[in-house]
């Protein structure tokens, strides 16, 4: 049986909204278990993350079965049921512990929204005035898939005076590249960092003020900010020379262009994708793994962890709205290599033109059509 905490009740300083499960439980320990210091580990997460965020958690504590966990979740709005769905995964695991914490986006309206219009990405910089309890955490984005132990990560010693340690973004790369206020010409050459896996140094965070200087920023330049939060720690952290640069093994994109470590060597592949530089960012097309069924390896990895966690990636791409997008691009190339599966297709997509009348779907069935017949050909000819 269930049990709720009533609306606008605090538990262990965690505000709960109306009949939200409680999940603030004591972890099950063994003699083993109990030497080791639990990993402390946050996300932040709304609705449209939400099978992002099933399938991360799940990386992460099949990948530390043996290990105390304390995952804290930034609550942007979750349903009910991706909120059992965590559940059911740290019942599995045994030794996890979640606890919500509340997200009010009204202190972000002066900023630009972050993809799908979403403020989510601003709640990392909350993390010092929300953990007051922990000394440093871990801070995973939602797109991400985490494919081996990361206690050497955990355990990393940060440099005097440093406070928070990121992989160097690969498209921005130096902090000249996107600063929303002029920079003395000695830091433009200062390392910018991704903010999809950071290391927080919580008790210099919050002596250090990072926290208020991030905020204050954003209130006079955060229409300027072209990353969001990711422009404004970069700013007053790295001009604070208080970031350390880590390894692109801990935060490695699929997406971007560049020569990647060896793939048994990436810990943790980060799902995202920048335009270049200097540009404002479109993300009217995603290419979560969770939205674009990719044949790549590094999707085909997640579609694995996410079957593991319970969540049906084809289901997942029925429901997606990239599901056009992903249909127009992969139908023709596999017709141009599998004639019979180009004949079955051809015929599924006349059927549907046959029981349709004009409308933007029929169009976009004979265009398939089109591209699969053309596919064809340039196939026999050669």
């Amino acid at each position: 049986m269930e049990t709720f905490e009533e609306s606008g009740k605090i538990v262990n300083g965690v505000r709960f909204g109306t009949r939200r499960p409680i999940f603030d439980t004591p972890m099950e320990q063994d003699s083993h278990s109990s030497a080791l210091e639990p990993l402390v580990v946050a996300f932040a997460a709304d609705v449209g993350v939400r099978h992002g965020l099933v399938v991360a958690v799940s990386s992460l504590l099949r990948h530390h079965r043996h290990r105390p966990v304390v995952i804290h979740l930034i609550d942007g709005g979750l349903p009910l049921r991706s909120l059992r769905h965590l559940r059911r995964l740290l019942r599995r695991h045994g030794k996890a512990n979640l606890r919500l914490h509340p997200f009010e986006p009204g202190r972000f309206a002066h900023c630009r929204p972050g993809p799908n219009g979403s403020m989510m990405s601003y709640a990392r910089i909350l993390l010092g005035s929300l953990l007051r309890d922990e000394k440093r955490v871990l801070y995973f984005d939602t797109d991400i898939l985490i494919r081996g132990r990361i206690d050497s990560l955990w355990s990393k010693d940060f440099a005097d005076g440093s406070v928070i340690a990121g992989a160097i973004d690969p498209v921005v790369e130096r902090l000249g590249r996107d600063s929303p206020i002029p920079l003395e010409e000695e830091d433009r050459d200062l390392p910018y960092i991704n903010t999809g896996v950071l290391l927080l140094d919580l008790e210099r965070w919050r002596a250090g003020g990072f926290e208020q200087a991030c905020l204050e920023l954003l209130n006079l330049h955060g229409g300027a900010c072209t990353y969001w939060d990711q422009t404004a720690i970069n700013s007053v952290c790295g001009r604070a020379r208080a970031i350390v640069p880590l390894k692109g093994i801990w935060n490695h994109s699929p997406l971007v262009v560049a020569p990647p470590p060896p793939n048994e060597d990436v810990v943790v592949f980060h799902y995202f994708c920048f335009p270049i530089c200097g540009e404002r960012p479109d993300f009217g097309s995603s290419y979560k793994p969770w939205d674009w069924w990719s044949l790549r390896p590094e999707y085909c990895e997640w579609r694995g962890e996410a079957r593991r966690a319970g969540v049906s990636p084809l289901l997942l791409l029925i429901r997606s709205p990239m599901r056009g997008q992903f249909l127009a691009g992969y139908l023709p190339r596999a017709a141009q290599r599998h004639r019979i599966f180009a004949i079955l297709v051809r015929a599924a997509l006349r059927f549907f033109v046959g029981i349709t009348r004009d409308s933007p779907r029929q169009r976009t069935a004979l265009r398939l059509v089109e591209q699969i017949e053309g596919a064809r050909d340039s196939s026999t000819k050669k």
